[in-house]
């Protein structure tokens, strides 16, 4: 409020005042004249007083009625402000309560990212043992590979060689039927009947049966090279599947060998390599 207004004066202060006068009036009109005419001038002053006062009232009420219609106007604002600072506190509480669980919502995402990052070192690791694994594994299948190469190498080459050896054969048993075969047109009937049975038979000199007959250490030199050729074609053969099943790559299969004998088993005859030498 103005503190600069007047005083505030109500009805009953007026009402006083105005009595306060006709007493005076009445008094008044007892005295003589100088009496009067003092009582006029107290009269016209009191009257003077209260038109002022009436015009301070006439502000005071004008002024109050201001007043009333500002406080009823702050009122209307204040009740305005305070729905909207209620308005704003609810969405103030509805802020935190999203503040909250978003970071409850937070809290959830480190943990989960805590427990992927362990998954993810996890997988790392195992997916480097298994390159590892892996890579020893490429290892050993190409040293199997390269083995496996190595054995087939060694087996084509002991086929071959045992062919070779199986046409030798072939080639000394042909010469040594045509030598037996030549040597028995040679000997006749009366030949064999002039002979004695108890003594032991002279074993002949053909130069043809000599030329064909091969020496004694080549013919052993042949068998022991043949015999050494059939056990280690036979270990080879041995270890050879287990190359082949562990091999990655397309390599031809070699079929094992299986010696096959004629129908008749021929046994070469001794008596050429220990016959004893003819004397001059």
């Amino acid at each position: 409020m103005n503190d600069n207004l007047p005083p505030f004066f109500d009805d009953s202060a007026i009402e006083e005042t105005v009595i306060t006068a006709e007493v005076i009036e009445r008094e008044s009109s007892t005295t003589d004249t100088a009496g009067i005419e003092r009582s006029d001038d107290l009269n016209r002053a009191l009257r003077a007083t209260i038109a002022r006062l009436e015009r301070e009232l006439s502000a005071m009420k004008a002024q109050v009625e201001t007043r009333d219609r500002r406080l009823r106007s702050y009122e209307t604002l204040l009740a305005r402000q305070t729905e909207e600072l209620n308005r704003e506190r609810q969405q103030l509480q509805r802020a935190l309560a999203e503040v909250e669980s978003y970071r409850e919502v937070e809290r959830l995402q480190k943990r989960s990212l805590l427990a992927l990052s362990e998954e993810l070192a996890a997988t790392r690791e195992q997916f480097a043992r298994l390159e590892r694994e892996c890579t020893l594994l490429q290892e050993e299948s190409n040293e199997k590979t390269q083995r496996a190469i190595v054995a087939e190498k060694e087996i084509e080459e002991l086929l071959s060689r045992l062919q070779r050896q199986q046409r030798y054969a072939l080639q000394y048993k042909a010469a040594l039927d045509q030598c037996l075969g030549k040597a028995a047109e040679r000997v006749s009937p009366t030949d064999l009947a002039i002979v004695p049975k108890n003594t032991s038979i002279e074993p002949w000199k053909d130069p043809e049966a000599e030329n064909l007959t091969p020496a004694a250490g080549d013919e052993g030199a042949d068998g022991d090279d043949i015999d050494e050729l059939l056990a280690e074609f036979e270990r080879i053969e041995s270890l050879a599947p287990s190359y082949r099943k562990t091999a990655d790559w397309p390599s031809p299969i070699i079929s094992p060998y299986t010696p096959k004998y004629t129908s008749t088993r021929v046994d070469l005859p001794t008596f050429l390599k220990n016959r004893p030498e003819k004397s001059e």
